[in-house]
């Protein structure tokens, strides 16, 4: 060439002008025209050589293919400086002119795959026994073709891209610095992460994959990659064309433009233009970046809506859609019922896609839980969502894995207060479940003696093999309000049986529900409400709804109870063991006098009590109570004590409390002293006191005496005489003289 061409005087550089003046120098146009010709056949060459170079219509291997490729692409000028034979002066010139006039009129110079006329190669069978007349058994293998296409296309998903494949992989995080974007990142949930974290893959291990895998995986989407060495692409940019270049992010946007014309979704992954859940995988793990430990799209913080790229635990690819919330669980297999498909496919849980994506426990606290109840409820029996169910309808394995997915998952963890509350989980050793609505829950074993206690009462205990996440739904020996809750609701369940021994020891451990024993008010009433109290009887009762008194000493025990019960009191027993743990005013337990007792209590129901009972009361007053009354209505004339041992003393006076039967009992002034004669004239006409009071001993003597105190009639009044005087005149008393 260097024949045809003018050089200088040195015949080593091609003529240049000593004139700058001069324009129209001959040996320069020369040149000129001849460095154009040069290019113009140069690049004519480059196409024929299509056909020189890729003699084959069809191809076994790309291996094959491509090293047809190599052989044509090394007729290519280089203009890389790094290179010791490197282009310079006229003949980078001529060699730049080239890729100028290739760039000018697009030509068909980037080789491609063709997958529209895929050719097939027939194998026959090596089976020689076969028969002449059979028919040869054929295996087919799918041919590769080479297709050219031009530099640049209008058409944007005709676009065809360059792959460097000794680019270091999943470069979309330099990507997004370089574009000032940063990536989106959530922090782990506590108290395990819901996506299963994997240790990191060396970058030839990840290079491999992306080499090897990633351009057939990105032409299946549909996007042109050519076999052009990366090499070409510098030329071209060189020349200032900037080639399309296959990046994560040039791959997202292009999948995101154009995936609605090769399928609808959702789609079956083996029905989508990826074909293999391992194919999805590999192209999610290209387009994601690596950014604190968890992957995030290249586009930055943005959720992709509307992008097809979910794979969900049905082996469908759905559109990420904010209302559909999809759940990144490693418990996906326990829910094979559920009508939602909310899971992630747990081939993908090993790429660490960030919380942000999925349903998180940062969430809507309602939505999610709304959303995992209608999990729960395609899965678990009906029976579950009651107060109790009965244990024999979920096998214990199959409940052990649904705890585990509830405490490990960080989404499920989150609703966990809200799932036992609506189902009944909470496995006792009797076999029953139980949501935390029950009344009665189990308890939290512990070797402390007051379980053993509680459990021979009929208490639950909780199953060993609960996670210890479950014991804060149930009562535990440190609870003491919750336990004494417990406890209570046990006993208005099915009333419990209990004895002193026990009530000592469920006392001693109540009263520390308030370090300084001193009980808040909401845990008093539970307190009256236990059986911890024994009244003047000696039965073991509770307090709730009834006015309580510490009994006074030596009060008349029976028929007491009887007549307190009608007005919803009762005496206890003043030595009861409560009072070794208890303060009577922190549990509404009051003193009372026993002259209160009789005018508030006894004096009321008098009637309603047997003659053996009545007769035992008022010898109880006649001994111990009236004299005291008396002595105090005299020594404290105007205080409290004085009214009330007065209004006693009134009472006692008109109380109607002797007679033959209840129903005809009469106040003792109504009676008269029989040891008075002129009474003795006419028993009918004058009433007196019962047989039993009239004994003739000692004891007699001290009843008349107490009995007169109290009105006993000694003396005949005015219309008593008249009205003897009148009998005897009518002859009715023919003993007495007129």
């Amino acid at each position: 060439i260097n024949g045809h061409f003018t050089l200088n005087t040195a015949r080593r550089d091609l003529w240049k002008s000593t004139d700058p003046t001069k324009h129209d120098d001959p040996k320069i146009t020369w040149n000129n025209n001849l460095m154009h010709a040069i290019t113009s056949s140069y690049c004519k060459f480059l196409i024929d050589a299509h056909h020189y170079t890729c003699q084959h219509q069809s191809y076994v291997s790309y291996d094959q293919m491509r090293g047809d490729l190599v052989t044509y692409y090394h007729l290519f000028p280089d203009l890389n400086s790094y290179k010791i034979d490197k282009l310079e002066g006229d003949w980078l010139d001529l060699a730049k002119n080239v890729y100028q006039r290739l760039i000018k009129h697009n030509y068909d110079i980037l080789a491609v795959t063709d997958h529209e006329m895929p050719g097939r190669l027939f194998l026959p069978d090596h089976d020689d026994d076969d028969d002449d007349d059979s028919v040869a058994k054929q295996q087919t293998t799918p041919m590769l073709s080479v297709k050219w296409c031009a530099l640049q296309s209008s058409i944007p998903c005709e676009q065809v891209y360059f792959f460097d494949r000794e680019e270091p992989p999943n470069m979309a995080l330099a990507e997004v610095q370089r574009s000032h974007l940063e990536p989106y990142s959530i922090t782990d949930i506590s108290p395990s992460n819901a996506l299963a974290t994997q240790p990191r893959h060396s970058m030839l291990q990840s290079a491999v994959c992306q080499s090897t895998n990633i351009q057939s995986i990105l032409e299946m989407t549909g996007m042109v990659i050519t076999h052009a060495p990366s090499s070409i692409k510098k030329n071209f940019s060189i020349c200032g064309l900037e080639m399309a270049n296959i990046s994560p992010r040039v791959v997202h946007e292009y999948y995101k433009m154009f995936h609605s014309q090769k399928r609808t979704f959702p789609c079956d992954i083996e029905n989508s233009v990826f074909k293999t859940i391992s194919n999805f995988k590999c192209f999610l793990e290209y387009i994601l970046i690596l950014s604190d430990q968890q992957r995030h799209f290249v586009v930055g913080p943005s959720f992709p809506e509307g992008i097809p790229l979910a794979l969900t635990a049905d082996e469908k690819i759905r559109k990420f859609d904010s209302a559909l919330l999809i759940l990144a669980c490693n418990y996906s297999h326990l829910f094979p019922s559920s009508t939602h498909h909310c899971f992630l496919h747990t081939e993908l849980l090993s790429l660490n896609m960030a919380p942000y994506y999925f349903l998180t426990a940062r969430g809507h606290m309602n939505t999610y839980q709304q959303y995992l109840h209608a999990i729960l409820s395609d899965t678990l029996p009906e029976e579950m969502q009651g107060v109790q169910a009965d244990g024999d309808i979920l096998d214990d394995g199959l409940l052990k894995s649904y705890w585990k997915c509830f405490t490990k998952d960080a989404v499920f963890h989150s609703c966990l207060c809200t799932i036992v509350e609506r189902w009944a989980i909470l496995r006792s050793s009797c076999k029953q479940l139980f949501s935390t609505r029950s009344s009665v829950l189990p308890i939290v074993r512990s070797p402390d003696r007051l379980v053993t206690l509680l459990h021979s009462l009929g208490m639950p205990l909780l199953e060993e093999w609960i996670p210890s996440d479950a014991h804060r739904f149930c009562p535990q020996i440190s609870q003491h309000t919750k336990m004494l809750q417990n406890l209570a609701n046990l006993h208005k369940k099915s009333p419990i049986k209990i004895s002193l021994d026990n009530v000592n020891l469920l006392l001693e451990y109540f009263c520390n529900i308030n370090p300084i024993n001193r009980v808040e008010p909401p845990c008093v009433e539970l307190i009256r409400s236990m059986p911890f109290f024994q009244d003047i009887s000696g039965n073991w009762i509770a307090l709730s709804g009834r006015r309580a008194y510490i009994s006074p000493q030596n009060i008349e025990g029976d028929g007491t109870n009887q007549c307190l019960h009608g007005s919803n009191a009762v005496l206890l027993d003043s030595h009861g063991v409560w009072r070794k743990h208890f303060v009577p005013s922190d549990l509404d337990i009051h003193e009372i006098q026993p002259e209160e007792v009789y005018t508030k209590y006894i004096f009321n129901n008098f009637s309603s009590l047997t003659e053996q009972q009545r007769y035992g009361h008022l010898k109880y007053i006649r001994n111990d109570l009236y004299d005291e009354c008396i002595k105090i209505s005299r020594t404290f004339p105007w205080s409290i004590i004085n009214t009330t041992a007065q209004l006693f003393i009134n009472n006692l006076k008109s109380l109607k409390c002797l007679g033959p039967d209840h129903s005809q009992l009469r106040a003792i002034s109504e009676f008269y002293d029989h040891t008075q004669n002129v009474f003795n004239l006419s028993a009918e006409l004058f009433r007196f006191l019962p047989e039993y009071f009239r004994s003739g001993d000692d004891e007699e003597e001290i009843w008349l005496k107490f009995f007169r105190m109290l009105g006993l009639k000694v003396c005949m009044t005015e219309t008593d005489f008249e009205q003897l005087v009148q009998k005897v005149v009518k002859g009715q008393y023919d003993n007495i003289k007129k």
